[in-house]
């Protein structure tokens, strides 16, 4: 845009953005559009004499993603100065007597030539080291689809989902039994538009001991028969394809061009662990499955399938934000466990049967929502996640970008292999990257 004109620079940006974004900066003559923001925390309840000082606070603008970074003073106090004008979202983490400190606040308005005050209160995260799954966690997930850029003729789009676990811990741990599910939104791709104005993490009818999810599967076995030992990974893949050979095979059907480059970035799950396979489970019970997305190795086992809500027809995971969890329940999930959950979507009554996870029953979460200011859209109580990730740029269309837990280096160095950081925090502890790398580019 021609700086000719500062005023009609400054009514751009705000008709465009809902306020102005770093992009108009240089439409601007002078300072007026600025802000400051002051980020005060408050001691957990667990630990209220703890000293607040070198505590890292993390500001996010939802306007551009530009992140700006503090510590904290002796007064528990970190101040961010020039902010453009616009919504933050806060983060702040940090570490006492080896329990990890945690605390958000989202959509923090900072308006020009204020200051804006925020006051964080603290959450400790208490770790029992005793417990059989001690350091299992989530490494690793896909779930964004492969940009077209490396999908000849669609061969492979949203086929190649993974996740993968990680024993992040230093003991061996045994999977039998471990369940994974996908925690359920009604935000999805298709109806944003329409989607009711409460999440349900926030919906006060709800019991909030639960976790409200739309399929569970679960690693087969009832005694030792998969033990993941420290440093190891867990790979299960949506579909154990090489899906290289899928590109090649479509390329030569449509004639069309292919390259290295394309084939580097496409993944080989052929090799995964397990696989999630629902087609047959689902026509037993007179169900319809998905034979196009929901293809079986029958050289790879297949996780066991626990609940799938209608209408989804293969394990889904949502392109607009997927979050997962790690538990192991006390009793046989059954449809005892399955709720009927009604809300209002647009002018539209809905209805949703979802299975309850009890949340004192969860091993790890992963929070991921649609974009930097979807945080109304989480899905997990602040108890086992209390921030979330997104895709970069992300309008629900095939990106590349996976999200994988960033590498603890100083933990790594000391215990002679990979430590992933683990604060219960997935604003801190992943990061979006591309290609997706499963079962690599950890070390530290």
């Amino acid at each position: 845009m021609t700086r000719f004109n500062s005023l009609v620079g400054i009514l751009f940006c705000m008709t465009a953005a809902g306020f102005m974004s770093v992009s108009c900066v240089d439409n601007m003559d002078d300072e007026s559009y600025l802000g400051s923001l002051s980020v005060t925390v408050e001691a957990p309840e667990a630990y209220p004499d703890m000293e607040l000082s070198g505590l890292t606070v993390s500001i996010l603008s939802t306007a551009d993603g530009v992140q700006s970074t503090q510590t904290t003073d002796d007064k528990g106090t970190a101040l961010f100065e020039e902010l453009t004008a616009g919504t933050y979202n806060i983060s702040v983490s940090g570490t006492y007597e080896g329990t990890s400190i945690n605390g958000v606040d989202n959509g923090v308005l900072v308006e020009s030539q204020v200051t804006a005050y925020s006051t964080v209160s603290l959450m400790a995260t208490t770790v029992d080291l005793d417990s059989p799954y001690y350091g299992l966690i989530i490494k690793e997930v896909f779930y964004s689809g492969h940009s077209y850029n490396y999908d000849v003729a669609g061969a492979t789009v949203v086929k190649d989902y993974f996740f993968e676990l990680y024993n992040n811990g230093d003991k061996a741990i045994y999977l039998d039994g471990i369940h994974v599910a996908e925690a359920w939104s009604p935000v999805t791709s298709d109806d944003i538009a329409n989607a009711p104005a409460i999440s349900l993490r926030e919906d006060p009818n709800l019991d909030h001991n639960y976790v409200y999810v739309s399929s569970v599967i679960r690693v087969p076995g009832s005694g030792q028969e998969h033990v993941l030992n420290p440093g190891e990974s867990f790979l299960v893949a949506t579909n154990a394809i090489n899906f290289k050979e899928e590109v090649r095979t479509a390329a030569a059907e449509y004639g069309l061009p292919v390259d290295q480059t394309m084939i580097d970035h496409i993944i080989d799950l052929s090799t995964a662990d397990m696989e999630t396979y629902m087609r047959d489970w689902l026509y037993d019970q007179g169900r319809v499955g998905n034979e196009y997305f929901d293809l079986d190795n029958p050289d790879v086992p297949n996780m066991d399938n626990v609940y799938i809500a209608d209408p989804y027809d293969y394990f889904y995971l949502d392109m607009t934000g997927s979050t997962l969890i790690v538990f192991k329940p006390e009793e046989e999930l059954t449809d005892k466990d399955v709720m009927i959950y009604s809300y209002v979507g647009g002018d539209e009554a809905k209805e949703q049967a979802l299975m309850k996870i009890p949340v004192d029953c969860i091993i790890d979460g992963a929070d991921f929502v649609n974009n930097m200011e979807s945080a109304r859209w989480k899905r997990l109580p602040d108890v086992v996640d209390i921030g979330f990730g997104y895709i970069p740029n992300d309008d629900g269309s095939m990106t590349n970008f996976s999200q994988r837990r960033k590498v603890d280096a100083e933990a790594s160095a000391k215990a002679g292999r990979t430590i992933f950081y683990d604060t219960n925090n997935t604003t801190n502890d992943f990061e979006p990257i591309d290609p997706p790398t499963p079962k690599g580019g950890f070390n530290y």
